[in-house]
């Protein structure tokens, strides 16, 4: 017997397949082989930065605003587990050198503030920022926004647009034994086995560009 049926997708997802679909253009982001070259890349970039150590990857990414004032995903790095602390910075020293970053966050809940200072000797403008309930809602509900108004282009990366995808959300907490949240919320989840460094690091890069907007004025027209 046959059935009419279709896919679904969980009522907790919080990125939906279209609202990723409508974000994907088939261009090729720039190569680490490519940062080898002693050359600088015009532009204004956004970067951010989640790290991982054993259980989780660390990655950066960097965000590059196009003339109609969209953000492009341009470099994503996800470095193998166990890579020291030390090598991911030199890393953000050396896109530092290459591209003009204004503005960029990494994740400083599990480092601390004296690895961000250590960025910051480098690249002042980059901060660090405490993964607390409120700031990873702030985060989220920023890039889905993004998103929804188009102004985020991403490339077909597979394991960037499938951790996207997979992030789940709820009011409360994710597990039972994590400690209560702020009232009303959301805490945001990934499936047991996968990983979401990827987006972490796309969301605090897009914050950092929001934070360089510039502020809407008033302007008073003689009449």
């Amino acid at each position: 017997m046959e059935y009419e049926a279709e896919f679904v997708e969980d009522e907790d997802i919080f990125f939906s397949q279209d609202l990723i679909r409508e974000c994907v253009e088939d261009y090729e982001p720039i190569k680490e082989r490519q940062l080898l070259a002693e050359r600088r890349f015009p532009g204004e970039y956004y970067l951010g930065a989640d790290f991982g150590k054993r259980v989780d990857h660390s990655v950066i990414t960097l965000l590059r605003r196009e003339s109609d004032g969209r953000l492009r995903l341009i470099h994503l790095k996800q470095f193998a587990l166990g890579t020291p602390y030390s090598e991911v910075v030199a890393y953000m020293e050396h896109l530092n050198q290459r591209f003009d970053i204004a503005k960029g966050y990494v994740d400083q809940t599990a480092v601390g503030e004296s690895l961000v200072e250590e960025i910051r000797e480098f690249a002042p403008q980059i901060g660090g920022l405490n993964f607390t309930a409120k700031v990873k809602q702030d985060l989220m509900v920023l890039l889905h926004t993004r998103m929804e108004q188009k102004r985020l282009i991403l490339p077909m990366e597979r394991s960037l647009l499938s951790q996207i995808n997979e992030q789940k959300y709820r009011f409360g907490r994710a597990k039972p034994t994590e400690a209560p949240e702020e009232k009303g919320v959301i805490t945001f989840y990934h499936p047991p086995g996968s990983h979401d460094d990827q987006l972490w690091a796309l969301a605090l890069a897009v914050y950092a560009a929001k934070e360089r907007e510039p502020k809407p004025r008033l302007h008073i027209i003689p009449r």
